[in-house]
């Protein structure tokens, strides 16, 4: 196949997705709902204003809202069909306290069935950290992954006994 829908990538007829505008939006609903129909979405929210180091632009906020709406219905749209969905977001954003995410697919410590969540540290994943000071560093920035199947072998911790290496942070 193609591979996914990505503002920085070229896929199914387009440069780019850009997914912040209403038309990429509908484009990319009506590509998933009726000519791909995929067995299983990942989404991957956007987490830039939402995280510890956001600046609270509201604007930019506001465009991150649209972003994460279009996850949740795609996620909403595949479970309703029986069919597989995921999302991933930095442990740290504040995705997992937003009132429409919560009550959709509750929080990491609570989650709201048939979602299921789980938490891995990046270095364990190949993560690597965007440094020009060692740009090979591993990076332990932790996600959170929620979805309507079972992903529990990427719960890799660097700091657990099941923890697939060992490896210093920046």
């Amino acid at each position: 196949g193609e591979g996914g829908l990505d503002i920085l990538r070229a896929s199914y007829g387009m440069d780019s997705w850009d997914l912040r505008s209403h038309g990429s939006r509908v484009r990319a609903a009506y590509l998933i709902v009726a000519v791909l129909q995929p067995l299983c979405t990942h989404t991957g929210t956007p987490c830039k204003h939402m995280s510890i180091l956001g600046k609270g632009d509201i604007d930019a906020l506001r465009l991150e809202q649209k972003l994460v709406k279009f996850a949740i219905a795609v996620m909403k749209y595949q479970n309703a069909q029986g069919l597989l969905a995921s999302n991933e977001n930095p442990s740290t954003s504040a995705l997992h306290k937003r009132p429409e995410w919560v009550s959709e697919f509750g929080r990491p410590n609570k989650p709201e069935g048939p979602w299921r969540y789980v938490r891995s540290d990046g270095c364990q994943l190949g993560m690597r950290w965007p440094s020009v000071k060692d740009p090979d560093a591993p990076m332990q920035k932790a996600q959170d992954w929620v979805a309507n199947y079972d992903l529990s072998l990427m719960g890799l911790r660097c700091r657990r006994a099941c923890a697939v290496s060992c490896c210093t942070h920046h």
